[in-house]
């Protein structure tokens, strides 16, 4: 019968980079379709991976209720290279797989000053890779919580290429994304075929709130762009004829200083009224008691 046959497979991903480091941590969420039941094996590069499939119930999927008959067994397992072995995929359904891994890039995203100017800084594409939508926040936090925000549009920065930032006042939309106007005009000229990452992106962009414990007096500038495209070091057998993926870069380029650590002001015994007993004390006493 001429019904048809094709496998798919499409790959959100996140890349998650600290300062001038050329490795990151890679998180792949990768969705893998197939017309008729088949089993897959998934094969990734080095030995830092680990991979699982997502649960699939029959609310998510009624078409994966005669998969759901039976259980399956999957084998995760690390000889020359990690492999994801017997995942099935039942006919005319969706199985998604979550992984991560550590990638190794071809070099970092480097922000460091223009000449002697220590403010004017400038920012480097060292990773291999076109950086699409890409825009560098700062943040500078104080201590009433009232964050100060600026940031810059840098629109596509080819591999290899140095930009100069050019610092403007910017807010967080509630809904949507930052310099939506700037992200209309790059899709336009664009000849990729876009995932929407639009979610990840608003995640990438949210900053903790004032009582974070980690929030404090830091300043951090941030890089957030897109790869619209997969990033190679895992590949699924059987083949897919058909591919897509989209890979949301998260950059923290510089962090601020930690603070100088301070004396206490207090000490135990500034707070408890018997000065003689302390914590094994009382570990003692409760393990004694009935």
């Amino acid at each position: 019968l001429d019904i048809g046959f094709v496998r798919s497979q499409t790959e959100i991903a996140l890349l998650e980079l600290y300062g001038d480091y050329p490795r990151g941590h890679l998180s792949r969420y990768t969705a893998i379709y197939s017309s008729l039941s088949s089993s897959y094996d998934l094969e990734f590069d080095g030995n830092t991976a680990v991979a699982t499939p997502f649960p699939v119930t029959e609310e998510e999927d009624p078409r994966s209720a005669g998969l759901l008959d039976s259980l399956t067994t999957v084998a995760f397992e690390k000889n020359e290279k990690p492999r994801l072995r017997g995942m099935e995929v039942a006919s005319a359904s969706t199985q998604m797989v979550h992984s991560e891994q550590m990638a190794e890039l071809a070099g970092p995203i480097r922000l460091f000053p223009a000449g002697t100017n220590q403010s004017l800084l400038q920012l480097k594409n060292e990773c291999g890779y076109d950086l699409s939508d890409a825009v560098v926040i700062h943040r500078r936090a104080s201590r009433d919580g009232k964050d100060r925000l600026r940031g810059c549009w840098l629109g596509l920065v080819r591999k290899g290429a140095s930009v100069m930032l050019r610092w403007s006042d910017v807010s967080l939309p509630g809904k949507g994304l930052p310099y939506a106007e700037e992200r209309r005009r790059a899709a336009q000229t664009d000849y990729h075929a876009r995932l929407n990452v639009d979610p990840l992106l608003r995640l990438a962009f949210r900053f903790p709130d004032a009582d974070d414990p980690l929030h404090g007096m830091r300043d951090e500038y941030r890089l957030i762009a897109r790869i619209d495209d997969w990033l190679p070091g895992a590949a699924a057998s059987p083949t897919a004829s058909q591919r897509a993926g989209a890979t949301v870069v998260l950059g923290r380029l510089r962090l601020a200083d930690a603070p100088f650590p301070e004396v206490d002001a207090n000490s135990p015994s500034d707070v408890t009224d018997d000065k003689s007993r302390n914590a094994y004390d009382e570990e003692l006493e409760a393990a004694s008691s009935p």
